[in-house]
């Protein structure tokens, strides 16, 4: 998925495109990103309308976490695209490839 905008790069966000949204638990649902050996536990935020609950599919960009694990993996934080592996739908995601 696409990660270059001028708002990713400014806010440390990866970008959820519709396509690929339905892969990724619901609005605050915690989930695990692995890149390498290292994990962290994130969600969707940014909702696209208010009153949006826990869980619902809404939410355009992952964040928590996000600015720390950029600092420590700096070819996540300028790549164009990341790909994705889900190891168990829901719960737990492994970053498998970043494009420039």
């Amino acid at each position: 998925m696409q990660t270059d905008t001028p708002s990713s790069r400014k806010y440390n966000l990866i970008v959820l495109h519709r396509e690929v949204s339905d892969y990724f638990p619901g609005f605050r649902v915690p989930f695990d990103i692995t890149y390498k050996d290292d994990t962290i536990s994130t969600w969707r935020v940014c909702s696209s309308k208010p009153g949006v609950k826990i869980g619902e599919n809404q939410g355009n960009y992952i964040s928590k976490g996000i600015k720390a694990f950029f600092r420590r993996h700096e070819n996540l934080a300028s790549a164009n695209t990341l790909t994705f592996r889900v190891n168990e739908p829901g719960k737990r995601y492994e970053i498998i490839n970043a494009q420039r």
